[in-house]
């Protein structure tokens, strides 16, 4: 069972998967930007893996949605870091795309949503839990190119691994259903 909303609060100030949860539910419960914000920032500060960087992506994702793409920029470059090979780094790529063409950077932007469609070919031919997500997301990068018949073989192999939950399933279906 999840906390309930004064655990996390009591729980926040050392714990940092409490103040990440607390971000999400002043985001999505409460439509608190800036709540949201001060909680992810809170769980960043903390530097405890894998809680600080999945808080700094979605403080980006913040960012971005209240018309901040310079600080969702810089948040998104740290959050990927020297690494940057996992799904959490997938995420910060592609929104860190979204930011630079904001920005009017295009050829930067260009250059790392290619480099995205390569960290997700790597992730896709790996293993472990995300190899089937990474298959799904590189279907839908791949979809957006218009690369159908890439795109179809990446969904084809996520749908195949038996590894999505059902809803993952079920919008992967729909997007192969629609080449």
């Amino acid at each position: 069972m999840l906390p309930s909303r004064r655990e996390l609060e009591e729980r926040a100030a050392s714990d940092p998967e409490a103040a990440f949860r607390l971000g999400l539910v002043r985001l999505f419960q409460d439509r608190d930007p800036e709540g949201s914000l001060a909680a992810l920032r809170q769980a960043v500060r903390a530097r405890v893996e894998p809680w600080s960087r999945q808080a700094r992506v979605s403080a980006a994702q913040v960012l971005l949605a209240t018309e901040r793409p310079q600080q969702a920029a810089f948040e998104l470059r740290k959050a990927l870091g020297d690494d940057g090979q996992d799904l959490t780094g997938a995420l910060a790529r592609s929104l860190l795309v979204d930011a630079l063409r904001t920005l009017g950077k295009t050829a930067e932007a260009e250059r790392l949503r290619e480099s995205q469609k390569d960290a997700l070919s790597r992730l896709a031919a790996g293993e472990g839990p995300e190899r089937a997500r990474a298959q799904a997301w590189l279907g839908y990068e791949l979809k957006h190119d218009g690369e159908r018949r890439r795109a179809r073989s990446s969904f084809e192999a996520a749908l195949a691994s038996g590894e999505l939950p059902d809803e993952e399933r079920e919008a992967v279906q729909r997007a192969l259903e629609s080449l």
